[in-house]
């Protein structure tokens, strides 16, 4: 019997740990996708824009299916947990800033730490990651915008044998 695993379980299987900044990514696609809604037009196409690199990029790299390569996943690096989506068609940007507050608990575990403690730390701010209330995790902003795709148009050269 085959079991469907759920999208979490899903993106700790591809990113192979389970990390508070695994759980952030998770909740704001989750919260992300929720707000933006279903696709206005079958051609239309999803962008996220994220303000930072980290592990949370996975999660809009598996659950969103935008990713680097496909060039729907774009990078500012404003080094912001600040997360935009848009469809492509519209003129519309879904925009997430994470709360400070909740930034707090990535930085919760320390080298000096026992592995058991940095475990036990993770734990915990997994858990608030994914608990607290949706008004405490985010702000969700409305903006006026499009969002361009990369364009990763391949120039074939010839080499010289």
């Amino acid at each position: 019997m085959c079991m469907e695993q759920t999208p979490w379980e899903r993106l700790t299987a591809f990113h192979d740990a389970v990390t508070p900044e695994l759980a952030l990514g998770y909740r704001a696609v989750m919260i992300g996708m929720r707000e933006i809604g279903f696709k206005p037009r079958p051609d239309c196409a999803l962008i996220v824009r994220a303000g930072v690199t980290s592990a949370a990029i996975d999660a809009f790299q598996l659950l969103c299916k935008t990713t680097w390569g496909n060039g729907r996943l774009l990078r500012q690096d404003a080094g912001q947990h600040v997360y935009d989506f848009h469809y492509t068609g519209t003129a519309d940007i879904l925009r997430l800033s994470i709360q400070p507050e909740i930034l707090a608990h990535l930085t919760g575990a320390t080298a000096n730490d026992s592995a058991r403690l940095r475990q036990q730390k993770h734990m915990q701010a997994i858990e608030a990651l994914l608990s607290a209330a949706e008004s405490a995790f985010c702000t969700i902003s409305h903006l006026s915008g499009k969002l361009q795709p990369r364009d990763f148009t391949v120039q074939h050269t010839r080499c010289a044998v």
